[in-house]
């Protein structure tokens, strides 16, 4: 999920020892496109996991036009 997406969060849940233990950052319901017109946005929440992992540079070897490797700034968010 990018860095740029808006969303509004409706409910945090509490983390465990384990989820901490395992880096996780934080576990969200929320409603995406908060921005956008309500006929625009999903029509239910979306669960957002957010983890702790290795800042990635970006590093394309492709020769191919428009390829590009994701980038990681050592947050993962998973939807």
């Amino acid at each position: 999920m990018p860095d740029n997406t808006v969303y509004e969060v409706i409910e945090q849940r509490e983390l465990t020892d384990g989820d901490r233990a395992a880096d996780v950052l934080g576990d969200q319901d929320v409603l995406l496109g908060s921005t956008s017109q309500a006929s625009d946005r999903p029509d239910r929440t979306i669960r957002i996991v957010e983890i702790r992992c290795t800042a990635y540079q970006k590093r394309t070897g492709w020769k191919a036009k428009g390829s590009r490797a994701p980038e990681i700034a050592g947050v993962l968010r998973l939807a």
